[in-house]
């Protein structure tokens, strides 16, 4: 089997979902503080928030796809926002298909987008617990910056 890969922008967004949902619950495994909170989200919220936030033509998404049969194993998601930052959003590789390169040729696909379009400035976010992602981030030359906490506070039905 090969790996074929595809670019595009919000017309792609739907083929992520299903993938999207299965990082969510790993989200929710490894951050069980805020697992509630995760599990809530929708794909179709995450959706027009990244729609709203990255405007007409600053979104694109990659795909990584086995062929002959075509599935879908990973993805990437990346936005540049008006003043030309660029984000990571969201980036997933199935299981069985971690340590084949297929998370590293998604994450070089979105960087050369973000430097034909000439972003300055680059950042992701790293959902707490799941740590065990930064090292594949620093060879991309991410470190860490901040770190954010939240305070968990019980919501009132």
């Amino acid at each position: 089997m090969t790996t074929e890969y595809y670019s595009g922008g919000v017309e792609l967004l739907d083929e992520v979902g299903p993938l999207w949902e299965k990082l969510n619950r790993h989200h929710a495994r490894l951050a069980p503080a805020f697992s509630d909170f995760i599990l809530k989200r929708t794909f179709a919220e995450r959706k027009a928030g990244l729609i709203q936030k990255a405007g007409p033509g600053r979104l694109r998404v990659d795909l990584a796809r086995v062929m002959p049969d075509g599935r879908l194993v990973g993805y990437a998601i990346s936005t540049i926002d008006e003043e030309r930052r660029g984000e990571i959003d969201s980036i997933y590789v199935e299981t069985d298909y971690r340590g084949a390169g297929v998370g590293q040729a998604l994450m070089e696909r979105a960087l050369a987008w973000m430097d034909e379009q000439e972003v300055h400035h680059r950042f992701l976010f790293v959902r707490v617990g799941n740590e065990a992602a930064l090292g594949f981030y620093r060879r991309f030359g991410f470190v860490p910056a901040t770190i954010r906490l939240e305070q968990l506070t019980e919501t009132k039905d």
